[in-house]
């Protein structure tokens, strides 16, 4: 395989022959819209209708969760009473999300509401000791509703209440073994609860307490309930699905000025508005502020309706935005720059310049360009303790790893695919001992796939029936299709640092991000397996289907043109490679000069069977040689560089008029010192010294002349002879050939003869 995938394809069950037939003939649907439906469960026209349009109605009882009832009745009896409420949040989109909804509603039952964000660097996550004893004290507080935490407050929990101050839970996070003794914790899987769904958001469970709190649907807080459901990744289905479907209605005909302005200035037309909208434009800003400062800028966002006040907001979330891809830029440059090779089995570094609130991104980052499960930490030299986050690949179960050196840590909690995690500075160089136990040196990384579909039934009709699917996330993510075997053209780098690439495959339009590594593989005429997502790309008032790729292989071995005729740094710098030569002096002299990764091999060695990347450094003699030699190797990829201390071919052969004028002039001087008189040949005779040296080799073969210690003496007894039978003759013939089939030919015949010489190698 030329280009291996950066993944391993994983195709998804497929439906039964019988199913797909009998969904197409109830809905008129094509095939390939039948099978994405049978995967998402959808197996009727009914059921179809029922995805395709969900209805407020499908969402649940509020009081069906535990403590709601309780909760609700604490929170209006402190709206009756006039008591000082806080809205107890998180740092992240979630938390600001839930604490927006929980302060709207409330407000708009005339509570006298307030809200507090923790910071991340000094108060950490989860109620804090030091601040609910500060808004209690100081503040004075009377109730305490927490919103996406609280599950694992213990402590500031037990402060509150014991000074007479009520708190009430609301959070979506995992339970612990023991519950906080609040006042009331409403939580979705709360043990005693009936609630029939478990998978809410924070602001998925805020937004139910605003239901539950004004009796009736508050359609305004949709927008933003569905901007922390998407935003926290939980799965789009059931009740999900309905708060971001009618969440986004919301957001496209949005009053919030906030959020308006937010849109507008990342160059997003509310009216479009996707989860894809709030996946890569609205969360990450509101997480960023949270990431690197206070968070409670995202909330004023979101509430007010001041223009001035917005305004100043969304430059300040902006420049807290480009302030995080800078720090996220510059530590994941610094991680890739320190990484060891090899790689170890499972990255673990440690920093104390490093921003914590980053560290998960950075993570991820790392483990798409290595492969490697990750963990990266923040070292605080003052409390002898690191803090940051772990990111996984599908192969690794970094929470069990975690777990079986769970001694180590302080505090660590998480899931398969990320962690968060505090340890003692002193134990991170045993921890990282201790974890390369418990992971692959081998780890996998899966992509999963729907369905292979052909080229050309990626039309837009069935991307707008894909459309209808919508919305996409968690659990009902965007269909990913396989295309296989597709011819690739037009193909070029776009973008300004011509990092990302376009083409099409079979005439539909493709295009891969971020390409870099790829775009010297995926070239016009390439045949290419495509891993990828359909979009729609508008220009002009016309839509045209855009295939977006995520991962790509090419089968066969694949040739890359790095002829020319000038050496330079980058033909030495071909990583895994064997350099293969059929000229003595340029092995001698390049042998040492290839990176760690490559070798050198000279053709009358050992070759290897099989190689990943050969690269034919130099031209050969001629056409057997090259022919006995390829016929042995198997390769994935094939580098022609094919450079030539002379050409021969440029050089060209003397006529029999030049044979014949030399011939006069040897007879009649009869001998002198070739090196003495070459240069007066040249001059005299008219002809290029390297065909005059070629010449004086042909006729010494022949015994027109004998050549001694340098001095040239005529053959008066020669024979009589057919000079173009010489074996000088034909092997300067032979290099003339050779040199015209693989340097001064159109690349794709050079690469047809190539293939009919390469073997099949040892079995890959």
């Amino acid at each position: 395989m030329a280009k291996k995938s950066v993944y391993e394809w994983v195709q998804k069950e497929q439906p039964e022959e019988q199913d797909i037939k009998a969904f197409q003939e109830e809905t008129g649907c094509d095939r390939s819209f039948a099978i994405l439906c049978l995967q998402r469960g959808v197996h009727s026209k009914i059921q179809l209708e029922q995805f395709q349009n969900p209805t407020l109605d499908q969402l649940h009882d509020p009081y069906l969760m535990h403590d709601m009832e309780k909760a609700v009745n604490r929170i209006k009896e402190a709206i009756e009473k006039n008591e000082k409420i806080l809205i107890y949040g998180d740092y992240d989109a979630d938390g600001i999300t839930s604490t927006t909804i929980l302060s709207e509603a409330i407000d708009m039952l005339g509570g006298n509401v307030h809200f507090y964000l923790p910071n991340r660097a000094t108060d950490g996550y989860g109620p804090n000791v030091d601040v609910y004893k500060y808004m209690i004290d100081v503040d004075h507080v009377e109730l305490i509703v927490t919103c996406d935490n609280g599950v694992a407050g213990h402590e500031a929990i037990d402060l509150a209440m014991k000074k007479g101050v009520d708190v009430i839970v609301t959070d979506h996070h995992e339970l612990p073994e023991a519950l906080p003794n609040a006042y009331a914790i409403v939580h979705p899987r709360h043990p005693k609860g009936n609630y029939p769904f478990s998978d809410l958001s924070g602001a998925g469970v805020a937004f139910k307490v605003a239901c539950a709190l004004l009796e009736e649907l508050p359609m305004e807080l949709l927008d933003i309930a569905s901007i922390g459901t998407v935003a926290d990744v939980v799965s789009l289905v059931d009740e999900n699905r309905v708060i971001v479907s009618h969440g986004l209605r919301m957001l496209k005909q949005t009053q919030r000025v906030g959020l308006l302005k937010l849109l507008s200035k990342a160059g997003v037309d509310t009216e479009k508005a996707t989860t894809d909208t709030i996946g890569f434009t609205i969360g990450p800003r509101l997480n960023a502020i949270g990431r690197l400062d206070d968070a409670t800028p995202g909330v004023d966002l979101l509430m007010t309706f001041d223009e001035d006040e917005a305004d100043a907001l969304v430059d300040l979330i902006e420049q807290k935005n480009n302030e995080r891809k800078a720090v996220v830029d510059a530590i994941s440059n610094e991680v890739m720059a320190s990484l060891p090779n090899p790689l170890p089995n499972l990255i673990l570094l440690a920093n104390e310049h490093w921003q914590a609130g980053v560290l998960g991104i950075v993570a991820s980052q790392v483990v798409e360009k290595t492969g490697k499960p990750t963990i990266l930490l923040q070292k605080n030299i003052e409390t002898g303790l690191a803090k940051g986050s772990g990111r996984s690949v599908s192969s690794v179960n970094l929470y069990d790893v975690l777990s079986s050196v769970k001694e180590e840590f302080v505090a660590f909690g998480g899931h398969e695919m990320a962690a968060g995690m505090t340890v003692a500075i002193d134990k991170i160089d045993i921890l990282q001992q201790r974890l390369q136990e418990f992971v692959p040196s081998e780890t996998k990384r899966f992509l999963t796939y729907d369905t292979v579909l052909d080229a050309k039934t990626c039309t837009i009709e069935l991307l707008h029936a894909i459309d209808t699917l919508a919305p996409f996330g968690t659990g009902n993510e965007r269909p990913i299709i396989c295309v296989k075997h597709t011819m690739l053209s037009q193909m070029k780098a776009i973008g300004t640092k011509k990092q990302h690439l376009k083409g099409q495959a079979d005439q539909m339009d493709i295009v891969q991000f971020n390409a870099i590594q790829d775009i010297p593989y995926l070239k016009d005429n390439v045949v290419a397996s495509l891993v990828g997502q359909l979009n729609l790309n508008e220009w002009n008032g016309l839509e045209r289907v855009q295939f977006r790729v995520m991962d790509s292989c090419i089968n066969g071995t694949q040739f890359f043109d790095y002829r020319g005729t000038k050496m330079t740094e980058k033909d030495m710098m071909i990583d895994n490679a064997v350099y293969l030569f059929f000229d003595k002096k340029y092995y001698d002299y390049f042998k040492e000069k290839l990176i760690d990764t490559s070798t050198a091999v000279y053709y009358e060695e050992d070759v290897p069977n099989t190689v990943e990347n050969l690269v034919l450094f130099d031209c050969p003699p001629n056409e057997d040689i090259f022919k006995n030699v390829l016929q042995n190797i198997a390769a994935d990829n094939v580098y022609v560089m094919a450079h030539t201390r002379k050409s021969a071919y440029l050089i060209g052969l003397p006529t029999r008029e030049q044979f014949g004028v030399l011939y006069k002039y040897i007879h009649k001087k009869q001998e002198f010192v070739i090196r003495d008189m070459l240069d007066t040949l040249v001059k005299q005779l008219n002809i290029k010294k390297d065909v005059l040296i070629f010449m004086i080799q042909v006729f010494s073969e022949v015994k027109f002349v004998t050549i001694k210690d340098g001095v040239l003496i005529f053959n008066p007894q020669h024979e009589k002879c057919v000079l173009e039978e010489t074996e000088v003759f034909k092997a300067y013939k032979e290099k003339m050939w050779i040199e015209q089939a693989l340097i001064y030919t159109q690349f794709s015949q050079v690469i047809d003869g190539i293939k009919g010489y390469l073997g099949k190698g040892e079995a890959r």
